[in-house]
């Protein structure tokens, strides 16, 4: 946690730390009606005609075994480097989202047309209302970096770890189809669709059929949700995310189009974290259910038995995950932020200023701020820019009337300037 000054605190820690989620009542109605029948339906069918029939769980000789089996070395590192950078990208995704906490499925944004809102206010009438007023606060325990006014510094962070999870993303598909293992995760025949609702249909109403080893193969189900994590979801983050881009839509609009427009794709990009986080939930629950140290065992040590160091060092694992977020601090933002501030510090005439409050520079400002303004001051110097005010932030020429037409009025991005002088 940064201690901040009092007139940084009236920013970044403001008193008003309330949170609230708001979802539009029809799309509630709408999730309901679709879970409901997703368990009334393995009911009503065991009650009419019984419980399906489930494949039983082939008897396993090891040392006989032909197909793709156990996790090599690349899948246990993939596993654990997927589970680091999307750890990351999720808490500073949230940081993105609570600076501006409403979700749209279209574009004009019109106060009232959110699907949802992560925030108590109401956009109020007869004055102007940004999405810098819209903003709330999220504890840095939840988000990276947190706080009010870092999305920034967020954006840094989540770029920085995209890399990663495209990296992780493209060398393991690689290995899965230059090896035999695709053929534990890609369905071949159209009767997986069926064998797996009979399972869903035992998992609903609470007959838990028997567990494969998953050191040698998953039943049905689990190589539906398998395939779903790896080939669904993960390309979608990565399209939707990219849909978010202004360079991109400015470029190739229609790009942004295939997804409804950049609130739609920011909409389903947020969805799609949704259920990153309703796999694991359900994915670690399992792993617990069906034997916790063998599972371990298998994606930490690639062995199948019943010792206990594949669990001691899984947790050692997830205390470095968890101690990784705290490179996400404001304190340690400085070589990151420079890092990533320079190649897309691109055309500053469209940059919003950060106003810095009155008062001594905090630890923020000393920091990721510093850097991301040192960028931009070398980015001005080099294009022959004039730099005003005590920042040294530049200052815009800004066009009026047709586009084209020369003005001697500029804006100034200092501290304090909100208008032409």
């Amino acid at each position: 946690m940064i201690s901040f000054d009092a007139a940084h605190a009236a920013v970044h820690y403001p008193k008003d730390r309330r949170f609230r989620i708001w979802v539009r009542p029809s799309i509630l109605i709408g999730i309901a009606v679709i879970g409901v029948a997703a368990v009334l339906a393995p009911w009503i069918e065991a009650a009419l005609v019984g419980l399906p029939s489930v494949p039983p769980v082939p008897q396993i000789y090891p040392k006989n075994f032909a197909g793709p089996h156990e996790f090599p070395v690349w899948v246990r590192y993939c596993h654990f480097f997927n589970f680091f950078f999307v750890m990351l990208l999720i808490r500073s995704g949230l940081s993105i989202l609570v600076d501006h906490p409403r979700l749209y499925f279209n574009d004009h944004c019109t106060p009232g047309s959110e699907w949802m809102r992560f925030t108590q206010l109401k956009v109020p009438h007869g004055r102007i209302w940004t999405a810098k007023d819209d903003a709330r606060y999220l504890s840095p325990l939840i988000a990276t970096p947190g706080y009010r006014h870092t999305i920034g510094i967020a954006r840094v962070w989540h770029f920085i770890n995209v890399h990663g999870f495209l990296i992780t993303g493209i060398f393991f598909i690689f290995m899965l189809f230059d090896t035999e293992q695709w053929r534990r995760l890609v369905p071949t025949s159209p009767l997986v669709l069926l064998q797996a609702w009979n399972i869903w249909v035992h998992y609903a109403t609470f007959h838990l059929p028997a567990e494969p080893n998953g050191f040698y193969g998953y039943n049905a189900l689990q190589q539906i949700a398998y395939f779903t994590v790896v080939f669904v979801f993960g390309p979608f983050a990565i399209a939707t995310g990219i849909a978010m881009s202004p360079a991109v839509v400015n470029h190739l609009p229609w790009y942004a189009r295939i997804f409804g427009g950049r609130q739609s794709a920011r909409s389903i990009h947020f969805l799609t974290m949704l259920s990153f986080l309703a796999f694991l939930v359900v994915h670690v629950t399992l792993i617990v259910m069906t034997g916790f140290a063998r599972n371990m065992n298998h994606i930490v040590l690639g062995t199948d038995d019943q010792g206990h160091w594949g669990m001691y060092l899984g947790f050692v694992g997830i205390g470095v995950v968890v101690l990784s977020w705290g490179g996400g601090s404001l304190h340690l933002l400085e070589p990151p932020a420079r890092f990533a501030a320079r190649p897309q510090v691109r055309d500053l005439s469209h940059a919003a200023p950060h106003i810095e409050p009155a008062g001594a520079a905090s630890e923020l400002f000393r920091s990721g701020y510093f850097a991301l303004l040192l960028a931009q001051w070398k980015d001005a110097s080099k294009r022959g820019v004039e730099a005003v005010g005590r920042t040294g932030l530049p200052r815009f020429q800004i066009k009026r009337g047709r586009i084209g037409r020369k003005s001697s009025r500029a804006f100034p991005c200092g501290p304090g300037k909100t208008g032409p002088h």
